[in-house]
């Protein structure tokens, strides 16, 4: 059947039946499993159409009912396009129409809090790409004083957006070097001017509040190379070229209403942050703790200039003759870190100077630990006092968050739980790491991609350091 021979009626079989189910309202079965045969069919703009007015519907709507407008998305193929799509058309047009931008973004953020399904076809569709050009978009329509239809609803739909940007780096960490790449930060930048205005205001409040919690759930992530490197690339690039809109954010009072949601202070202790990890890194890189991935390599690569694998630019080498050396080990790996890198626009999901790193960061605080006069003075009062103990760190929280357990509960806990920190696999790598000397058997815990920690096994040993 082709598009010209669907009558009238026909379209609105399509349209309207499948509303009245989203709406809660009664529908024949018959009709029901008719509209769902006629959806199969590539009906293009009819379907435009379909889904644009489910969205400007959503006005009318309980919040119960909008929130589950991803399962009648579902059945229909290329819905996340046409959403996608409506908002960066509503933002193009010379009156822009802020009740229909807000509603679209709306039922994305709905998808994202309660439709697994529909969220991760909104991801593979370009969402992150198109949101944050719509992001850039919005502030800077707001920033140039164009014309809106209704100044604090287009804030609202501004944090909106925003919030479904925190919800894709919810998903995946690797979601935010992208985003950065897509203007994600300029747009925040942007955002600075108009947040001071409009503080009082509802809209004002919403997206201050947007901006600060998405840089909480960025925050542990600045662990990652690939998260760390574009942020402060950018901090240092505004800073020379868009220095008076740098300063409105960095010079803005602080927020005395909300205190708890001042993006500014956000803005400045992630900055922060940020350096410290950079100052930390180049620590690491000092005392050779990045070394050659081959692990056959004869060399003392700890003080080896290494350089990248040209494929997946996540592993390092010192030299050619290690990375064909270590070919065969690498070669599948190398070949899923590739095609995730150039399929979808996600970099790799790990990258062996994280690695390194974080086993770097776990020694450095058992170091600081076996070394200080508190534990000292405690091995002093009981000399096996932690003997039997494995120390973790939760480097997911700043400072790292520092736990004792036995291995007797160590094992119950791996045994006994579905945690993918306490795992059998870590537990037979921390027994293989008890040496002779005193030993301080370390678990560090990092935040990891979709949801799921990463952790590193290592040791200190009392031998290898002075502490008479």
């Amino acid at each position: 059947m082709s598009l010209d021979e669907v009558d009238f009626q026909t379209k609105i079989l399509i349209i309207i039946p499948e509303l009245t189910v989203y709406l809660d309202l009664a529908v024949a079965e018959a009709v029901g499993d008719k509209i769902r045969n006629v959806l199969k069919e590539d009906f293009g703009p009819l379907l435009d159409l379909a889904v644009r007015t489910w969205i400007y519907v959503l006005d009318n709507c309980s919040r119960d009912t909008r929130d589950r407008v991803g399962d009648v998305l579902e059945q229909m193929p290329g819905s996340e396009h046409i959403i996608l799509r409506s908002i960066v058309q509503e933002l193009q047009l010379p009156m822009c129409y802020v009740e229909n931008l807000w509603f679209a973004l709306d039922v994305i953020l709905g998808c994202a809090r309660h439709h697994d399904t529909m969220f991760e076809r909104f991801l593979d569709g370009g969402m992150v790409r198109w949101l944050c050009w719509s992001f850039k978009r919005m502030t800077l329509h707001r920033l140039l004083d164009l014309e809106i239809s209704n100044d604090n609803e287009y804030l609202q739909a501004i944090a909106t957006c925003v919030h479904c940007l925190e919800a894709a780096f919810i998903d995946s960490y690797n979601w935010i070097p992208l985003a950065i790449s897509y203007d994600f930060l300029k747009a925040v930048i942007q955002s600075g001017p108009f947040i001071a205005k409009r503080r009082s205001t509802l809209g004002g409040v919403a997206l201050e509040e947007s901006l600060h919690m998405v840089f909480e759930t960025m925050k542990p992530f600045l662990l990652y190379r690939s998260v760390l490197r574009p942020f402060l690339w950018f901090v240092k690039s505004a800073q020379r070229l868009k220095p008076e809109l740098y300063r409105q954010l960095i010079d803005m009072p602080p927020n005395t209403e909300y205190p708890d949601i001042c993006f500014p202070t956000t803005w400045k202790g992630f900055v922060t942050l940020a350096e410290e990890r950079q100052e930390s890194r180049r620590t690491a890189n000092k005392e050779g703790e990045f070394i050659c991935s081959n692990l056959d390599c004869s060399l003392d690569s700890t003080n080896a200039k290494l350089k990248q694998c040209s494929c997946c630019r996540a592993i390092l080498y010192c030299s050619k003759k290690c990375q064909k050396s270590d070919w065969s080990e690498h070669r599948e790996e190398c070949e899923m870190l590739r095609s995730r890198a150039i399929s979808g626009g996600r970099p790799a999901p790990w990258s062996q100077f994280d690695q390194d790193f974080f086993t770097y960061l776990t020694e450095d605080c058992g170091r600081r630990l076996l070394t200080s006069p508190q534990f000292r003075y405690s091995l002093e009062i009981d000399s096996n006092g932690f003997g039997d103990k494995i120390i973790t760190l939760d480097f997911r929280k700043n400072p790292p968050i520092m736990h004792f357990l036995t291995f007797e509960q160590y094992l119950i806990d791996s045994q006994t739980s579905n945690s993918h920190i306490l795992t059998a696999e870590n537990y037979d790598e921390l027994v293989e790491e008890t040496k002779t000397g005193y030993t301080l058997l370390l678990q560090g815990i990092f935040p990891g991609e979709d949801g799921i920690p990463e952790s590193v096994v290592t040791s200190v040993v009392e031998d290898d350091y002075d502490l008479d």
